[in-house]
């Protein structure tokens, strides 16, 4: 991308090439793929397997409808121009392109990655010539094919489809190189079967209905239908604050009343609690309140000053929040009462934003093990207290978030060089960023609806840090809030 972006195309193209060799499923290389390719025959292709990909993608969509326009100005013929036919090329010569149904021996990605763009290749002088020749004893023997004797009656071979092809006495001048006649009607017109139709023709061999697979979601899902929690800065207000929102970014409202500090606040499983941070006594504290914000109040007495990130069991009976009560970063769980507090990692390394999996037997959080600020997201059985490394990527990954599906986790990296959304598989596999074309701001925060069909998170890619919605399977992103303050932990209610 980056070479693609100083106008290094050749070097792009053969990277992108070598991605697509791995995985040509890839919809954001397909779609970079489309900016450095050299024709737009090639460019047609990288745009329609985007669209095939993810049938919402409006960028793809609209780059093709442009290429069309285009393609259809150049194309458009003169009123005064003469009319140009090929006699002596049919469908026969040249099948049109076919495109499988994806997975199939010839895909999009064979035109790409066969190495230097298709091109024509130039007939030879030779075959012009013969070519013309043949259409000329094909008038004169129009007369005699048309008095030969019935032949005897045979099965129509399939390799032979019947064409008919029209023509009209003509005044014609020759373009060899692309084998084209350009006419002039002087005459009446002469309905033949070309001779060209005794040749042997390729047919394409018949394949199996591959079976269904799954749609990408085509837009993000309307978000008017959710609630959001989120911190919010300013609005006349000392301290940040917790506030409310409709999925539209209608009505917002303080929650959690009071001038104190209050901030990544977190949904009990059922909706009717909230977990947030707090300030008690100069330090930071988790505290719970009802969903409508009353009876607030502290559940921890760390004596460390970062506490932060509460996270709810999927059974709701359980925290896990991160302190620096030992002097680094450690997971800790409790009971919603503040009771059984226990500690889950114990390490030299910063420990932070910790997410329950569905059946409650496993956290996703991020940890630098190095010791330079570098982040990567690890999985964390409670049974056994085992770590998997999920990613190894240039730079750091964090704020994992495991959907409520199980199948996916969402995560913020910065392995291109800006913070952007990515999903993974649960197991780690299958990384790919949601925001690739936020190119100018950093990305925060992810999170997911209950029903798995919406991230939400937030950004600052227009100078202030708001929130934004995306489908997991999409790259088309809505905007929420338009603060001129900062919006950022974003959570969609239950």
């Amino acid at each position: 991308m980056a070479a693609a972006r100083q106008g290094r195309r050749t070097e792009a193209r053969r990277l992108l090439q070598a991605v697509l060799e791995r995985d040509d499923s890839n919809e954001l290389a397909w779609m970079w793929m489309a900016s450095v390719v050299d024709t737009p025959r090639e460019r047609r292709v990288c745009l329609e397997t985007v669209l095939e990909l993810n049938p919402g993608s409006q960028r793809a969509r609209q780059e093709l409808d442009r290429l069309n326009r285009t393609e259809a100005a150049m194309a458009a013929p003169s009123v005064s121009a003469p009319t140009v036919i090929e006699p002596l090329r049919t469908t026969l010569d040249n099948p049109p392109p076919m495109r499988p149904p994806r997975p199939a021996p010839e895909r999009a990605a064979d035109v790409l990655l066969a190495g230097a763009p298709s091109r024509k290749r130039p007939r030879s002088p030779l075959f012009t010539v013969l070519a013309v020749l043949l259409g000329l004893v094909v008038l004169a023997g129009v007369y005699v094919v048309g008095n030969l004797p019935a032949a005897p009656t045979t099965p129509t071979p399939t390799l032979i489809p019947t064409r008919t092809l029209s023509f009209i006495s003509y005044q014609q001048t020759l373009d060899a190189q692309n084998l084209k006649l350009t006419v002039r009607p002087v005459g009446t017109l002469i309905t033949i079967v070309p001779i060209l139709n005794v040749l042997p023709t390729w047919t394409p061999a018949a394949t199996a209905t591959p079976p269904a697979t799954f749609t990408p979601t085509a837009t993000p899902v309307p978000i008017a239908q959710y609630t959001l929690m989120f911190a919010g800065e300013g609005r006349g207000r000392a301290n940040i604050g917790i506030y409310l929102i409709n999925g539209d970014g209608k009505n917002e409202r303080l929650l959690i009343p009071g001038d104190a500090r209050a901030f990544d606040a977190a949904w009990s499983p059922d909706g009717k609690q909230i977990a947030f941070v707090t300030d008690v006594n100069g330090k930071e504290q988790i505290a719970i309140a009802a969903a409508d914000g009353t009876g607030a109040h502290p559940i921890t007495t760390f004596k460390g000053t970062r506490t932060r990130s509460p996270a709810w069991s999927p059974d709701g009976k359980q925290l896990v929040v991160v302190s620096n009560e030992s002097g680094v970063q450690d997971l800790y769980m409790l009971a919603p009462d503040g009771s059984a507090l226990r500690k889950l990692t114990d390490s030299k390394a910063n420990n932070k934003d910790a997410s329950w999996s569905p059946d409650g037997k496993q956290l996703v959080y991020a940890s630098d093990p190095t010791g330079q600020n570098v982040y990567q997201v690890y999985s964390l059985a409670l049974d056994s207290g085992q770590s998997t490394q999920l990613t190894q990527s240039q730079n750091s990954s964090y704020n994992p978030a495991w959907s409520p599906d199980g199948n996916r986790i969402a995560f913020i990296s910065t392995r291109n060089g800006r913070a952007n959304v990515y999903v993974m598989g649960a197991d780690g596999s299958d990384q790919q960023s949601l925001t690739y074309g936020d190119s100018s701001g950093e990305s925060r925060d992810p999170a997911w609806s209950l029903d798995s069909r919406l991230i939400v998170f937030s950004s600052n890619r227009d100078g202030v840090f708001n929130l934004y919605a995306t489908a997991p399977d999409s790259t088309d992103i809505t905007q929420i809030t338009h603060q001129k303050s900062a919006s950022v932990r974003p959570r969609i209610r239950p």
